[in-house]
């Protein structure tokens, strides 16, 4: 589901992702999604519209827009949070990062 964060099961340096793919588009066993990492990684200098800032849980969290990748259904581990009130923040950084607005 768009907008919805999911722990990553699979050992990795991210533990959590946003889904980003439209509800209406389906592909094989897959999903476009984005990482999620604590704010506190990444320098406050980092551009805020590419790298947003999610509060999860009080918590702070930067979205890796430049590591947008398809996923595998295998991974999607269960529900964290529901990101539906940062959608604005999410689709600008997608389109600064693909059309440079």
């Amino acid at each position: 589901m768009q907008f919805i964060v999911y722990q990553y099961k699979q050992a990795s340096h991210y533990k959590m992702f946003v889904d980003v793919q439209s509800d209406i588009v389906e592909t094989l066993k897959r999903c476009m999604a984005i990482p999620l990492i604590e704010s506190h990684y990444l320098s406050e200098k980092v551009n805020k519209v590419l790298f947003p800032l999610i509060r999860i849980d009080g918590e702070d969290y930067r979205l890796m827009t430049t590591e947008l990748s398809s996923v595998p259904v295998e991974v999607i581990g269960e529900v964290i949070a529901d990101l539906g009130d940062y959608a604005d923040e999410v689709k600008d950084a997608l389109n600064l990062m693909f059309w440079g607005i």
